[in-house]
């Protein structure tokens, strides 16, 4: 596997190709046992005919189409007769994406709740935020990708942001602390816990070693 990465980069047509041109870069290549070796580069080409059909047209996946496209798509597209839900699924993420801004706007305004201290609270509202807010998306990203399997599950994905909406207005409107439930956030501290204090050893360990070192 090869990753590449660089500061510049520029697309330069060379006759009938198309060569990317990365400046400043570096190219990481993973090795068997998961060694990674990097190769730093001040110049490097690269051919984008890989990424291009025989037959000279780019493959376009439902993702890369426009919106216009999606309603309509061409009944001879060769990623359309592989797989005609995985546009219709497109069609309704494109549909949702947009909404989740205002739903971690919500989440975020419920868990602030009513002016009582939040010293009083079992954890950080921000933590709480967060992790709603990734509850909500990731249950919205899991819908859309089950789409492509099951049709009959679109409305799932509009109603998963719908919901927490609503949620989410309801504690606004009524006063209320969103937080969540007791054993989890419980979890959650704990796990927080042992990272912060898995990093402090490892800060330790490292120091005593450049120490013992000089």
């Amino acid at each position: 596997d090869l990753v590449y990465y660089a500061k510049y980069g520029t697309v330069v047509e060379k006759g009938d190709e198309n060569v990317l041109v990365m400046q400043d870069g570096e190219i990481h290549r993973k090795l068997p046992g998961n060694d990674i070796s990097v190769i730093r580069f001040l110049s490097y080409a690269f051919d984008l005919s890989v990424f291009t059909a025989s037959n000279g047209t780019p493959k376009l996946y439902p993702k890369d189409r426009t919106l216009p496209y999606l309603f309509n798509p061409d009944p001879h597209d060769p990623e359309f007769k592989k797989s005609p839900q995985s546009f219709r699924a497109e069609l309704h993420r494109r549909f949702t994406e947009w909404v989740y801004p205002i739903v971690f706007a919500l989440i975020s305004l419920a868990v602030i709740g009513n002016a009582r201290s939040h010293r009083e609270g079992r954890i950080n509202p921000l933590v709480t935020a967060v992790t709603i807010a990734l509850v909500a998306r990731w249950a919205g990203y899991f819908a859309a990708n089950q789409v492509q399997s099951s049709a009959n599950l679109w409305p799932v994905v509009y109603l998963i942001p719908l919901g927490f909406s609503a949620v989410s207005i309801w504690f606004i409107a009524t006063n209320r602390t969103m937080e969540l439930p007791v054993t989890l956030a419980d979890r959650l501290i704990s796990g927080l816990r042992l990272i912060g204090d898995r990093m402090m050893f490892m800060r330790f360990w490292r120091r005593d070693a450049s120490e013992g070192a000089t």
